[in-house]
């Protein structure tokens, strides 16, 4: 991996990392609203919530 992609790859990472409360918030926000898409959009497909190990429990 070159070493440019690598450091790029480590911001992205850390990107998440905020020290303001209010824009952890908000992105945390953000991430809920695109999961919620995401499992509607599942759900709506037929999928149902199993669990695979008596805790875990996914969308199959």
């Amino acid at each position: 991996m070159k070493k440019d992609s690598k450091q790029k790859l480590e911001k992205d990472n850390r990107s998440y990392l905020e020290t303001n409360p209010s824009v952890q918030r908000s992105k945390a926000l953000e991430a809920l609203v695109k999961a919620k898409k995401l499992e509607a959009k599942k759900m709506a497909a037929g999928k149902k919530w199993t669990r695979i190990d008596g805790k875990t429990e996914v969308l199959r």
